[in-house]
């Protein structure tokens, strides 16, 4: 039997491999294999099968890492269709759709074949120190002793000549399921009377296990005093039995929120409801782009139509572009479908990713809320895609492979046949033109709930308003207007989005602007600390007054504004008002 095999790779093909007998499980689509590549071992995935190779001699399968198939049919056409279009590496592709908890570990490790390698010598101080101590290294340790390129050069000269030989070792997945012990029972016990006030552990235990016949072994140390004896002990007597249970790490602690009730739509979210309504009945591809100014409903209209896709049997899927706006999105879903609702993001650790991906991938969890790289969720027979902010940029993805999680979350709903809507209170140009051109239908939400007013919004031109007297950056206007919110008993909000005392600093002799040795981006001063700061590399150093450039000594120029100036300005203006930075 023949596999082909995606490699994570930057390679825009696949390979042929034989699938050897001592593999007795039967190859299948979708299985991740760990395969020889040159003189190193890769983790793959298999995506297709067959009898023949235009390839006579080939490389057998070397391991199977996973007894079933980590990849449906629909998601490999997915990841496929994802690779073609944007011009990336199917495998590549693959492996940034497996949660990292399940990515492969390979540990390659290092040993000369002879007493005296010729150049050692040459190598920097830190590598050469390794390798006169060790008999063996692993690639972590040498990239530790922070090799330069003179001495990665003279590894593969060793390397190439077979002065020293590499292996690879499969350590496994970082995340594995995680299993607690508990406890069955299995009959119960025949109460002896007694005239003693006191609960022997025996009848403690039985009176847990009489209200949930199955019980964390945990749960029972919390509540009985040191047990283990006394459950060894009914568990010779055929009373109990002990198991292992899978449980699921949850990123939402704290218990699922009260089940709160659906509220009504107003006669605007009617409508758009119903337009979703009829596509989810019909079962046929389409896809909607709803402009709602905020505070519209939108996510009531969302919350309506995942309800009717849960009727029909039909899961969901909810991309937001941010995962900071994830937990009160999550919250709100929880609280109208429970523990139907998996959440999937980057920000989540492996084994919690891991345990979400699982629920969805069984079936527990029929509603997945995530970021751009949840558009590749094991999902089954999917009804309804949301992509909220759809005209965030934050869906596209910056890093190998590269693609765009709304414009493959849309190929999604067309291979699935299910309704997309796309939610935006300034939708994007390509969106507004598909409008136009036919390929999507316009659905509007144009009022606020309950008839609410929009801010006032005011621009003022700096220059020609009046400013306030001790700053160049704040209109008298804006002052006044703070100092009414303060007699108010108000809150106020002052933005910046600028770090720092102010962004350049300038010699005031040749004019060049102090910059950062690493990135050559200005830095920016911070005058608390007193010192100049890269907020690309995190490169820091007191704030000198000789310039770097020419040697001049007088003190340099700070040139505009940042929130530490702000907040100066507003102690000065309001120095009883309590102010956060």
């Amino acid at each position: 039997m023949i596999v082909e095999v995606a490699l994570n790779l930057p390679i825009r093909k696949s390979f042929d491999y034989h699938w050897p007998d001592k593999l007795t499980l039967v190859p299948e689509k979708g299985l991740q294999v760990l395969v020889p590549f040159g003189a190193q071992k890769k983790g793959g995935v298999i995506v297709r099968v067959k009898k023949h190779s235009g390839i006579t001699r080939l490389k057998n399968v070397e391991t199977l890492v996973d007894e079933e198939p980590l990849f449906s049919e629909e998601l490999l056409k997915l990841t496929k269709w994802t690779s073609e279009y944007y011009f990336c590496a199917w495998g590549e592709t693959l492996n940034a759709a497996i949660p990292g908890g399940l990515a492969l570990r390979l540990r390659t490790t290092y040993t000369p074949q002879t007493t005296s390698l010729p150049g050692l010598d040459t190598l920097s101080r830190k590598p050469q120190i390794l390798i006169d101590t060790q008999s063996t290294w692993t690639q972590q340790e040498w990239l530790q002793c922070n090799p330069d390129e003179r001495d990665h050069q003279q590894l593969r000269n060793w390397l190439s000549k077979d002065h020293v030989q590499s292996t690879q070792v499969l350590l496994g997945q970082k995340t594995k399921p995680k299993m607690e012990r508990w406890i069955r029972l299995l009959k119960p016990d025949n109460p002896k009377n007694s005239v003693s006030r006191r609960k022997t552990k025996r009848q403690q235990i039985f009176e847990i296990l009489n209200e949930n016949r199955e019980i964390c072994w945990g749960d029972v140390q919390n509540r009985v005093n040191a047990p283990s004896q006394a459950l060894k002990k009914l568990k010779e007597e055929g009373h109990i039995e002990f198991f292992e249970k899978r449980v699921y790490r949850r990123f939402m602690e704290g218990g699922l929120p009260e089940i709160e009730p659906f509220k009504e739509l107003t006669p605007e979210q009617k409508s758009v409801f119903e337009k979703l309504s009829d596509s989810l009945q019909n079962g046929t591809y389409r896809t909607y782009l709803l402009e709602g100014i905020t505070g519209s409903g939108k996510t009531e209209v969302y919350l309506h139509a995942v309800r009717e896709a849960q009727k029909l049997g039909k899961s969901c899927l909810i991309l937001v572009p941010e995962i900071s706006l994830t937990p009160q999105l999550v919250n709100r879903f929880r609280s109208r479908f429970g523990d139907h609702v998996a959440i999937l993001h980057s920000g989540m650790d492996d084994g919690e990713r891991f345990d979400e991906w699982s629920r969805v991938r069984h079936g527990f969890a029929s509603i997945v809320i995530g970021a751009r790289s949840a558009v590749f969720s094991p999902m089954k027979n999917l009804g309804l895609i949301v992509i909220d902010e759809e005209h965030d940029p934050s869906y596209k993805q910056g890093e190998t492979p590269r693609y765009h999680g709304r414009d493959v979350a849309i190929f999604r709903g067309y291979e699935a046949g299910a309704t997309v809507l796309l939610g935006s209170a300034t939708p994007s140009l390509e969106s507004s033109n598909n409008v136009s051109n036919g390929k999507y239908e316009l659905l509007s939400l144009p009022s606020r709930i309950n008839q609410a007013l929009l801010p006032e919004v005011r621009l003022l031109d700096m220059k020609t308003v009046p400013g306030q007297k001790g700053s160049p950056y704040f209109s008298s206007e804006l002052v006044e207007a703070l100092r009414l919110r303060l007699l108010k008993k108000e809150q106020s909000i002052v933005f910046l989005n600028r770090r720092g005392f102010a962004p350049l600093v300038r010699c005031s002799k040749c004019e060049s602007t102090f910059t950062c040795p690493n990135c050559s981006l200005s830095l920016v001063y911070h005058q608390v600390a007193n010192q100049v700061q890269c907020h690309q590399c995190d490169f820091v150093k007191p704030l000198v007054q000789r310039c770097p450039e020419c040697g001049n000594d007088h003190a340099p120029i700070i040139i505009g504004t940042g929130t530490e100036q702000v907040e100066e300005n507003l102690k000065m203006f309001f120095p009883a008002a309590r102010i956060l930075r």
